[in-house]
């Protein structure tokens, strides 16, 4: 079947909503995982959630970065059920969609200005699971007191999510994304390495 006659969403309206709104309440709720409960056909190397998250988040006007590695067939399955438009530059795209973390950084995509800050760049990466590696304490708008949340992402992408977060209102925010479900990581959460349970003395600070 050509990748252009893969289905999206079953129910576009139902589907659609349901997936937006799990990612609305990803953000609200930082770093509690939400589930994408929906049933599609995505090409090979886009993963469900992240395919339903595009087809709830993408549009005419949206301007969209794919990280280098991605097929021609994810491309055009999504400018074909979504009409959104693709740039070479990552600091210009309204959406990046990730399927390598460390191949990228933070500093690459626009982080709009205090004037705008909605113009900024929202990141969907893609990750093999969003629990079992480790753990990070998320603190902010939204967290009642702390959120713990352990992605499998490099610790090295810490510090320079907290920079990002120091530079609030503007900076980037991430949607992490595996086959059924979300994190959200909105620039207003700050983060700590976890204290080893192996150690004693204060959490470290990711400054």
């Amino acid at each position: 079947m050509p990748t252009t006659q893969l289905p999206g969403f079953e129910s576009l309206t139902h589907d659609s909503q349901k997936t937006f709104r799990a990612l609305l309440d990803a953000l609200a709720n930082p770093g509690q995982i939400q589930l994408i409960a929906v049933q599609l056909s995505s090409p090979i190397g886009l993963n469900l959630a992240c395919a339903a998250a595009c087809l709830s988040l993408f549009d005419l006007e949206t301007l969209v970065w794919l990280q280098p590695g991605f097929s021609e067939a994810v491309k055009n399955w999504l400018r074909f059920h979504t009409g959104c438009r693709f740039t070479d530059k990552s600091n210009q795209a309204t959406f990046s969609v990730i399927h390598s973390l460390p191949k990228v950084t933070l500093e690459q995509f626009c982080w709009g200005t205090a004037e705008a800050p909605e113009t900024s760049t929202t990141l969907l990466v893609q990750v093999d699971r969003l629990a079992g590696d480790r753990t990070i304490v998320l603190t902010g708008p939204g967290i009642l007191t702390q959120q713990t949340i352990s992605p499998q992402i490099p610790e090295s992408f810490w510090p320079s999510w907290q920079r990002n977060h120091q530079a609030y209102p503007r900076g980037v925010d991430i949607f992490f994304l595996n086959e059924a479900s979300t994190i959200g990581l909105p620039r207003t959460a700050s983060t700590q390495l976890a204290q080893s349970r192996h150690r004693t003395g204060e959490q470290p600070c990711l400054t």
